[in-house]
């Protein structure tokens, strides 16, 4: 009933199916019918994204096979990928396999603005992680928003 519930939802709330993103973890192990349930989910115009990417066993067959609008790299291979050229070579191959897929890439785990910039130099669309903001209350979003604004005016190309 997903598809339904999720589309339900999306209509009695007025959202947008494309500012919906739903994550799927690479680990989970998908039956067909789930593969179709995600092709429904992209028809409705919902984004679908692999998360942790690299640590399970099927990563290219479900870039190969499901309707992905982005991949997020797991924090094992970022946080370590400044000292650790293994690290760094998987994560950069994986930006260049995603981006030559036509996929978004999202860096899990960022925690210092030396591997920010690393993954700034490598064309990375985005970073998350302790370096961009700790966990916090709903009610101190609209705040640190507000001060995102001078920090990405200071960036090399503004992002």
């Amino acid at each position: 009933d997903l598809v339904e519930t999720v589309g339900t939802l999306l209509q009695t709330w007025s959202v947008s199916p494309e500012t919906l993103i739903l994550e799927i973890t690479e680990r989970t192990t998908l039956a067909t019918q789930d593969f179709e349930a995600l092709r429904q989910l992209h028809s409705l115009g919902v984004r679908l994204a692999i998360d942790d990417f690299g640590t399970g066993y099927s990563s290219l067959t479900y870039l190969r096979n499901l309707p992905l609008f982005e991949v997020k790299i797991d924090r094992s291979f970022v946080t370590d990928m400044v000292g650790n050229q293994d690290d760094a070579n998987i994560v950069r191959s994986t930006i260049d396999l995603g981006h030559s897929m036509g996929l978004r890439v999202v860096a899990e785990g960022v925690s210092d603005a030396q591997t920010a910039e690393a993954l700034v130099r490598l064309n990375c669309d985005y970073v998350q992680g302790f370096f961009v903001a700790h966990p916090m209350a709903g009610s101190e979003i609209a705040t640190w928003v507000q001060g995102l604004g001078s920090k990405i005016e200071q960036r090399p190309g503004g992002k």
